[in-house]
């Protein structure tokens, strides 16, 4: 089955640094994993029409 989730978030940033953020695997997977989980890029085609595919982990703190 097919997921899809569609989230929202405000970033303070110039159009250069959010271009940036999703130009660079690493940094895609920072700005996109919410608060408490790490994002990890699989595979990530930056062209016109390509894609990415990314995990989140939830990291547990308690040990």
């Amino acid at each position: 089955m097919k997921r899809i989730s569609k989230n929202t978030k405000i970033i303070q940033a110039t159009t250069a640094h959010v271009y940036n953020a999703f130009a660079n695997p690493q940094a895609l997977a920072y700005w996109l994993s919410p608060d408490d989980i790490t994002g990890k890029i699989y595979s990530f085609n930056l062209k016109v029409g390509g894609s990415y595919d990314m995990c989140l982990f939830i990291i547990d703190k308690r040990n």
